[in-house]
């Protein structure tokens, strides 16, 4: 009996010691991550755009094609993957994790990008209402 209760503990303990051996051809985590952050963006995109149309699909499925080609992924591939992570799910809550860190990161990045684009926009418009104001001014004073 005392060593099954030993061969139980050391089970247990080695279990928990090894770490995840990703087979051969899978992409890390932090990889992984980056590829869900795409493939969030390209649902998040095509949610947005709703595509509702007879194109709709085509173009959705554009998106999908792009990411997973640029990480030489096929569907497959992916569901592959993704199945795999999932048998472990602590380290899949890693890879999630790292995936909403990039994609927050992308968001204040684009919102830096939209703010500087904005106070531009606002620049410009008050330069004209300047120079229009300067306009109405010489106009103004050659009548009097």
């Amino acid at each position: 009996m005392p060593a099954m209760w030993t061969g139980l503990v050391l089970t247990v303990f080695l279990t928990g010691c090894i770490r995840h051996k990703l087979p051969e051809g899978f992409p890390d985590k932090d990889k992984f991550a980056e590829i869900l952050s795409e493939v969030h963006l390209a649902e998040a995109t095509i949610n947005q755009l709703r595509i509702n149309n007879s194109r709709g699909k085509t173009t959705a499925n554009n998106y999908y094609h792009y990411v997973l080609a640029k990480y030489d992924l096929t569907q497959e591939k992916f569901d592959t993957i993704v199945n795999w992570y999932l048998g472990y799910p602590e380290l899949y809550q890693e890879v999630y994790d790292e995936s909403i860190a990039i994609l927050s990161e992308k968001q204040a990045e684009w919102q830096r990008e939209v703010k500087g684009i904005e106070e531009q926009i606002e620049r410009e418009r008050k330069e004209k209402e300047a120079r229009a104001a300067c306009g109405r001014e010489k106009e103004i004073s050659l009548s009097v």
